[in-house]
């Protein structure tokens, strides 16, 4: 049986960077009215986009 690919990818980080998105999801929960916050996976998947598209468009200038 062939195994399907996954489009999602395992990153490590630090203890450190961990405890930084809970504090971003923590601070996120405490904003919303309902009391809910994105998953931490979330949040990193967000910040690396953001990261990623700052660095494009490094390049192109």
């Amino acid at each position: 049986m062939a195994r399907k690919r996954s489009s999602t990818r395992v990153i490590l980080v630090t203890c450190e960077q961990y405890e930084e998105l809970e504090r971003i999801q923590q601070r996120d929960r405490l904003k919303s009215t309902t009391g809910a916050a994105p998953t931490v996976n979330a949040i990193a998947r967000s910040l690396l986009d953001k990261a990623l598209s700052t660095t494009s468009q490094e390049k192109t200038v």
